[in-house]
Formats: C-alpha cells, structure tokens, sequence
C-alpha cells in the first residue's frame, strides 16, 4: 500500500465526521408585478454532511406552502448544496426569512431577506 493511500485511509474519518457549515445567500429571484408573487430563493452552499432542512418565514411564522426545494446536490468535491424557492405576495413591513438548520449550527440559523449579504461569504 502506498504511503499517500494509508495517510487518507488514516486522515479520511475525521475529514468525514466534520460538519462544515454552510454558506447562506437569500435572494430575489423575480419581483411582484403586483398580481403575480415575487420569488426569493435560499441556496445554502459548501456544506457536510449532506442533511439538511430548509424553511421559510414571515413575520416569524413558518410558511407551510407556496414553496419548492431541490435536493441536497453533490458539488463534486465533498460539500453539497440545496436551493429553496419562495413564491409569495409581499406586504409592506413584514420580514420574510429563511430558516437553515444543520449539524454544524448550535442551533438553527435564522437569515431575513434584505440583510443576508451579512451573512454570506462566497
């Protein structure tokens, strides 16, 4: 056996029992014409391990319907992605936010429409 495979057969648990956390970004992905919802979406990037959960809020009450999530998706270098989208009528003065929760957090991670450049690092 070569010396490279026996130190990733030794390094490769600990790797994979790391969680990495993700990389959050919330962002309109259509305006309301007025009739028609506005579309904001969620993508949690660069995470592990891949489970993951994905809601919505609005003025801190979860959005039951009105929403689509992918999968969690391989990036092809062991971190996953996942992408929810949020069809919704805005409302002057309400706060819209995407809730994540995952391994990595102490606890779930709340990102509000508007201010999550604050919060992400791409």
């Amino acid at each position: 056996m070569s010396k490279l495979l026996k130190i990733l057969l030794i390094l490769l648990p600990a790797v994979l029992h790391t969680a990495i956390e993700p990389r959050v970004k919330v962002k309109l992905v259509k305006k309301s014409d007025g009739t028609h919802p506005a579309t904001l979406m969620c993508s949690a990037y660069r995470f592990y391990p891949p489970t993951i959960s994905v809601t919505w809020l609005r003025n801190g009450k979860e959005i039951k319907g009105d929403m689509t999530s992918t999968e969690e998706m391989a990036d092809g270098d062991w971190y996953y992605q996942v992408h929810s989208h949020l069809e919704y009528m805005p409302e002057s003065g309400e706060e819209i936010s995407c809730v994540v929760q995952h391994a990595s957090f102490t606890k779930p991670m709340n990102y509000k429409w508007g201010e999550s450049d604050h919060h992400s690092q791409f």
